[in-house]
């Protein structure tokens, strides 16, 4: 094999191969991987001593030792001022962060175990030792032994490795963002077997300079794959923040948007979605005397949207996309712990630690629950007049709960979950039974197995039955690169969101930061700025992360930010927002001009709707003052125009031809007259349908808003003879 290219994720590796088959009608796939693949390959070749630890297992021995290094802290001590679950936490984070220096980790654990023994470090030090002995004495290995093996199996003979990268005469690494400390150990010792080649995931001086601030010991060569001229123009703009880089022809193809709210948020940017699938042309004709050589019809898979954190719209994509119609691929799957039949599971698991009346009613009710006569159940406890907190004892599904094993827990999802007819929540409900599984017959209480079991499922995805790449791909940040696409929108990007806000290490502080450098240098060691990094270091990878993501557009680029939350506090625009507005939004313009989507919006809806209005009052202001066009989530009622999807169509139609008015009018006619009068009439009802709830079935009459329901029948009945 000549080569061998090892793709920075599988996304990247994949969208290649596509690529190359489409375009030579075959792909060799031999020599391509991952540096994932690359280190699974090595462990048969790596001679590792003991068993692997499971997710299961990992969280059991965590919780082990905690509870045996406790008991070495001296007068409690810094660490011993933590609960066990955030000691846990600590105890997670330095076997993360050690892994990564398999060649330093004994120094820097000599280092913190000659301090004091009251000493936070000495602690860290004691917290670690146990973890390493319980390791041991169990017969387990941890990813510092897998680190360690697979290094000594690339620095020791060539003859020894994997066939795979024996056999290869060239190494690329392909759209490198950074190396971790242990990867770029590994790139130094490949590199004195054989060649090695780094392509950056960002343009040169980019890529310099990144590598400068993370202080990378392996450095870049060229540029993986390249960018469109207006992004890499864009992204130059950024770093000497000033809009002079940029052309005309660029900031048309950048746009803003502004929402109320996650799910007002996501269906802003769905709309926009749709009328970029179905007027594609003429955005295209409205860029064409600038740029001729556009092709037409791009399909859903040249789109991708790229969110912080999918665990805040793992429920809201699925409901908006399917309400818009909108084919839609979530690159790791959806998560197990956002399916409704799971939700329910731990709600039912969980009950013995509320035991809140409503609550068991709410879940006797649930159509995911087994529940013989539940009905009947309900009226008992209804008619009973139980008090709000119900008596356990009382209620024999829950009785000797105080403790709880995996198996036990496995078979109450038995007994009582109905067995899902769609292929998600089914897959669900199998991952939460082998989760449980792994924990076996161990005892614990409740609350710590349900802690333990969320935790462990936390990064757990079902990937679709039938693959949908070809829908709109959804992305966090880390699994934007080495891709491209002709529209990439950003949501999220809020203050705190992302960039998040550099975390200070928990483990080591900056000056015992400086203190372990110094001593590491001492005996002739460097440890690398990844390795337990500071907040400056952390930022600097989140800056690097967007510019990676802002690189897959090649036609269109869409930045949007929530300026309320659901609640309606006011949300603050995050520092990328704010700095590309200032470079490429309506205040570097002296005449504003309305991106193609604001102008289709705009001629809808017509010279007196709420877009329309909200340019001209912008044109008025002091371009420092201007913000961006607002999306359809501020307005009470999607104009009929507007409207995507059949239930906001129906609710336009219903407001009996407000939707087709102008926006402002739509605003003011959907307002109650007199706010704090509605306030007190929803408080009204709201008491009448308690009181009304809490009074025994036998005994309850009809009132203004409750219990019409047998009327209501009797009223179909008639209708229907």
């Amino acid at each position: 094999m000549n080569e061998l290219i090892v793709f920075p994720t599988e996304l990247a590796l994949r969208r290649y191969q596509q690529e190359r088959a489409l375009e030579e009608g075959w792909v060799d796939a031999s020599g391509h991987t991952t540096f994932a693949r690359l280190r699974k390959l090595c462990l048969p070749y790596a001679k590792l001593k003991g068993k692997p630890l499971s997710g299961a297992k990992e969280l059991l021995l965590r919780k082990q030792v905690v509870e045996v290094a406790r008991g070495h802290f001296v007068d409690g001590g810094p660490l011993g001022q933590l609960s066990d679950a955030a000691l846990a936490d600590v105890l997670k984070k330095l076997v993360t962060e050690l892994a990564s220096l398999p060649g330093e980790s004994a120094r820097i654990l000599d280092w913190m175990l000659s301090r004091s023994d009251k000493h936070k470090l000495y602690q860290l030090g004691i917290l670690y030792s146990v973890w390493r002995a319980t390791l041991q004495q169990e017969g387990f290995c941890d990813a510092l032994d897998v680190n360690s093996t697979i290094l000594r199996l690339l620095k020791g003979n060539r003859q020894n490795w994997p066939p795979l990268l024996r056999d290869a005469k060239k190494l690329t690494f392909r759209s490198v963002r950074w190396f971790n400390p242990f990867e770029e150990s590994c790139g130094v010792a490949l590199n004195q077997k054989m060649k090695v080649r780094i392509e950056s995931a960002l343009p040169p001086a980019h890529a310099e300079a990144a590598e400068d601030r993370l202080g990378q010991q392996i450095r870049s060569e060229i540029m993986g794959q390249p960018w469109a001229v207006w992004a890499e123009d864009l992204s130059d703009a950024l770093a000497v923040d000033s809009p002079d880089v940029l052309q005309l022809a660029d900031t048309d193809r950048i746009a803003f948007s502004r929402s109320a709210g996650a799910y007002g948020e996501i269906e802003d940017l769905a709309r926009r979605i749709c009328w970029y699938l179905q007027t594609e042309g003429s955005v295209r004709e409205f860029r064409n005397s600038r740029n001729p050589g556009l092709t037409p019809n791009v399909p859903a898979n040249r789109i991708a949207l790229v969110v912080p954190n999918i665990g805040t719209v793992q429920d809201i994509i699925p409901h908006v996309f399917s309400r818009f119609q909108i084919p839609y691929y979530f690159r790791r799957g959806r998560p197990v712990l956002s399916s409704p039949c799971v939700k329910a599971f731990l709600a039912w698991l969980a009950f013995p630690l509320h035991t809140d009346r409503d609550e068991l009613i709410d879940l006797i009710r649930n159509p995911a629950i087994r529940f013989d006569n539940g009905e009947e159940a309900v009226e008992e406890f209804l008619r009973g007049k139980t008090p709000p907190r119900i008596d356990l004892k009382s209620i024999p599904y829950f009785q000797g709960l105080e403790t709880c094993s995996g198996n036990r827990a496995t078979e109450i999802l038995s007994e009582r979950m109905v067995e899902p007819e769609d292929y998600f929540n089914t897959e669900a409900l199998k991952a939460v039974a082998d989760a449980l599984e792994g924990f076996g017959e161990q005892q614990m209480p409740l609350h710590t197995l349900i802690d333990l079991l969320e935790e462990l499922l936390e990064e757990a995805t079902i990937r679709p039955r039938d693959s949908h790449e070809q829908g709109v791909w959804i992305l966090n940040p880390h699994d934007a690169v080495g891709l491209d696409f002709d529209l990439v929108l950003f949501a999220g990007l809020n203050e705190g969101e992302f960039p998040g806000i550099p975390q200070q290490d928990a483990l080591l502080s900056d000056q015992e930061r400086r203190s372990l450098w110094k001593h590491l240098e001492e005996q002739g060691r460097r440890l690398p700025k990844l390795a337990l990094p500071s907040a400056d270091v952390l930022f600097e990878q989140e800056s690097v992360l967007f510019l990676s993501a802002l690189g897959m557009a090649h036609e269109q680029l869409v930045l949007s930010c929530q300026a309320v939350d659901q609640e309606g506090n006011e949300k603050g625009e995050g520092e990328y927002y704010r700095k590309l507005w200032n470079l490429a939004g309506w205040c570097t313009q002296d005449e504003i001009t309305l991106s193609p989507y604001d102008q289709w919006r705009s001629q809808k809806l017509g010279e007196e709707s709420v877009f329309s209005n909200h340019r001209n009052m912008q044109q008025a202001a002091e371009p420092e003052d201007r913000i961006a066009m607002p999306g359809e989530s501020f307005l009470p009622v999607v104009p009929l125009p507007l409207c995507r999807a059949r239930d906001e169509a129906l609710q336009a139609a219903v407001q009996n031809g407000q939707a087709r008015m102008p926006a402002p009018q739509v605003e003011q006619a959907s307002l109650p007259a007199h706010p704090v009068k509605q306030v007190v009439e929803m408080l009204k009802i709201e008491a009448e349908r308690e009181a009304f709830l809490e009074t025994p079935i036998d005994d309850r009459s009809p009132s203004k808003y409750c219990g019409h329901i047998g009327a209501v029948k009797e009223k179909v009945a008639e209708w229907f003879e």
